[in-house]
């Protein structure tokens, strides 16, 4: 009896040939997990630190606004670090969990109910923004009466809040 030999259709590759195709692509997607679970870490360690950021500033508004400091005396407390450092990584803040600010029902009639909806990023932004302005403008005009210092800080801790909140829901 003869030894049967399977044959292939005439342009079909062998499978010894397919071989290194196979163990090529198995590589490719292994390190593209690889990658895909070192980024997703390192968004929510980035997020955490934006958090921890956060906190660090509303320390400066209860200095202010409970203890009584003098925001010239304290501006050193604020820092955007973490944030200017995300931004050149992330300008969307992907990380930034849930994207968009929750519809609190305690925003109703007040002056953050605005925010409700809209992008995480965009109050993240506005945080930022504000404490720049913070510390830019009031070491040059805080002796200006109509720059209202004091509400500027309560919108900031406002905001700050809000953020948290939304972080944390």
């Amino acid at each position: 009896m003869r030894a049967r030999r399977h044959s292939l259709s005439p342009g079909a590759p062998r499978l010894i040939e397919s071989v290194p195709n196979i163990l090529e692509s198995l590589l490719k997607a292994n390190s593209l997990a690889r990658y895909w679970s070192e980024w997703r870490r390192r968004s929510s360690g980035n997020a955490a630190l934006l958090v921890d950021e956060l906190k660090n500033n509303l320390r400066f508004c209860k200095l202010v606004l409970e203890d009584g400091a003098d925001i010239g005396a304290t501006l050193d407390v604020l820092s955007t670090a973490h944030y200017d450092r995300l931004l050149g990584e992330d300008p969307q803040f992907r990380a930034l969990k849930p994207r968009r600010i929750r519809d609190f029902r305690s925003l109703a009639n007040t002056d953050l109910a605005a925010w409700r909806g809209r992008p995480t990023a965009d109050l993240v932004n506005s945080v930022y923004d504000k404490i720049k302005d913070l510390r830019t403008m009031y070491p040059r005009q805080n002796d200006s009466q109509k720059r209202r210092w004091r509400v500027r800080v309560i919108n900031l801790r406002k905001r700050i809040l809000l953020l948290l909140r939304n972080a944390q829901a």
